[in-house]
């Protein structure tokens, strides 16, 4: 498997997280938008008319976003799709995305060197895979993975936590 880079890249992406996520007028947001609806802001091409000033037009919430590169995933991974079910995959996608990193990080607090660390490292590596196996389905696929493999996440870091927390 790849490594991901986790890191959200706008150029390359087609404006998902600007349709499918809905959102509520608020400090973070200057007017209501509806899920599957696109953003005012959305020009036809994708691209954001005014990304360079989301936060002095309300839109912090835009700025502080991020999709743990799940968007241009989505977009080169369900080009063929219909709008519909790649927003649904996409989302999706996203959660994957964010439980990677977390999975991640959570493996640098877990050195190697002990038989408890080791085996928790054992542990995190097998989410990983698993996490990365169920991002490379189909839109289908992964639009329906269930909450299942976000427990067994939690789990894991849970764990992770706990050893950290032995000393």
């Amino acid at each position: 498997m790849r490594k991901l880079e986790l890191v959200g890249d706008c150029g390359a992406c087609a404006g998902l997280c600007c349709v499918a996520h809905p959102f509520d007028r608020s400090e973070d947001f200057a007017f209501d938008k509806g899920a599957g609806e696109r953003c005012r802001h959305l020009l036809p091409n994708d691209r954001c008319a005014v990304h360079g000033r989301r936060e002095e037009l309300g839109c912090r919430g835009c700025v502080l976003y991020d999709c743990f590169g799940a968007g241009q995933r989505a977009v080169a991974q369900f080009a063929e799709v219909d709008q519909g079910l790649r927003d649904r995959a996409f989302l999706v996608l996203r959660g994957l995305h964010e439980q990677l990193w977390l999975l991640r990080e959570a493996g640098k607090w877990v050195p190697p060197g002990d038989a408890g660390a080791d085996a928790l490292r054992e542990r995190l590596a097998a989410q990983v895979k698993e996490v990365e196996c169920c991002a490379e389905g189909s839109a289908v696929e992964v639009a329906a993975a269930g909450d299942g493999i976000e427990r067994r996440t939690r789990a894991v870091l849970r764990e992770v936590g706990r050893w950290l927390g032995r000393g």
